[in-house]
């Protein structure tokens, strides 16, 4: 902060110590000049021969992502996660991943349930971090397409898109068969409205658009921030994950195995290549991990000293009962926040 005296000229006061105490949560009173010595300041007005001026300067600092040591610590049979019918089909084509902190809870969505050859209304399935079974539900009042999840830490609701109806919907996690509000995309020219991510800091809500080879970014209410174009090694994103601490975003697609770290203004960082190992080929339907859902959560280990995974959903062949959920270590440095 610079302020001007009179004709003495400009005296300089660095504030860093009280600014940072505000942002940590301490009383901001501002600051005062107070009459402490035999002499004064005297302040003229702004029509004054020597008006006053204030000047702020700050500054931002970035924290570089640790290095990843990606390694594949479970794997988990989605398929096998019962959608309820008689006919013995599962968590088939899993489509989007979100992590409830509140409910301990993984969601994930089915885009193709409700078509051959399953016929099933359920369209979203619950598990704990550790792959255990926890529930199954029908979005199909609102969605029989929901593409991609994400956990609004702002209001606590669960946001998924539609990539047929080009909409994004929000439902409270604790009843997510009842839709609670929606927003359209397609307004905006979006044709393939996938995988939502928060940005808790903010509040806004990170899009990808595979066939528009761009990522978006609105408000929780709908309203567009901005897009950008994604690198060209990505081939129809279609999964999307966010790392605040790092401001960093991971993306994937059905397309290829890699699943890539990328920067805010869209540098890749580096790939993660672990599930092009040929142990990971599925056995049911003899074909390489198709990735169509990322989340950042906690780590299955409840020993590993608050370490966050990387779940992916494996979507597998179209309509086959082959799907899965994985889960990547990124190292012991990727903690959660």
């Amino acid at each position: 902060m610079t302020g001007r005296l009179g004709t003495l000229g400009a005296t300089h006061f660095d504030v860093t110590a009280s600014v940072q105490a505000w942002s940590n949560g301490a009383l901001n009173y501002g600051w005062a000049f107070l009459p402490l010595g035999s002499n004064g300041w005297s302040f003229s007005s702004a029509e004054g021969a020597t008006p006053p001026s204030l000047t702020v300067t700050y500054g931002t600092t970035s924290t570089s992502p640790p290095s990843i040591q990606a390694s594949v610590v479970r794997v988990h049979n989605a398929w096998q996660y019962s959608d309820g019918g008689t006919k013995g089909y599962g968590n088939a084509d899993p489509s989007g991943l979100a992590y409830v902190p509140g409910l301990n809870t993984l969601f994930i969505a089915d885009s193709e349930h409700d078509e051959s050859p399953f016929y099933s209304s359920t369209n979203l399935f619950a598990v704990r971090p550790d792959g255990s079974y926890v529930g199954r539900y029908s979005l199909a009042s609102f969605t029989k397409e929901p593409t991609g999840l994400a956990h609004n830490p702002k209001n606590g609701l669960l946001y998924i898109t539609d990539d047929n109806l080009q909409e994004v919907f929000w439902v409270n996690p604790a009843n997510p068969s009842v839709k609670v509000g929606q927003f359209d995309t397609g307004r905006f020219g979006l044709t393939d409205t996938e995988d939502p991510k928060f940005d808790p800091v903010t509040g806004n809500m990170f899009v990808l658009d595979g066939a528009l080879h761009k990522l978006f970014e609105f408000t929780a209410q709908g309203s567009l921030v901005k897009s950008m174009s994604l690198p060209s090694v990505m081939k129809d994103a279609e999964a999307l994950a966010y790392d605040p601490t790092y401001d960093v975003f991971f993306v994937a697609s059905g397309a290829s195995t890699n699943i890539w770290e990328m920067s805010r203004t869209g540098q890749i960082l580096s790939t993660i290549d672990v599930l092009g190992s040929s142990k990971y080929v599925n056995p049911v339907t003899g074909v390489a991990p198709a990735p169509k859902g990322l989340e950042l959560a906690p780590s299955s280990n409840p020993n590993d000293g608050h370490t966050m995974s990387l779940f992916v959903a494996d979507y597998g062949v179209d309509q086959k009962n082959d799907g899965r959920l994985f889960e990547i270590s990124l190292g012991s440095s990727w903690l959660i926040a």
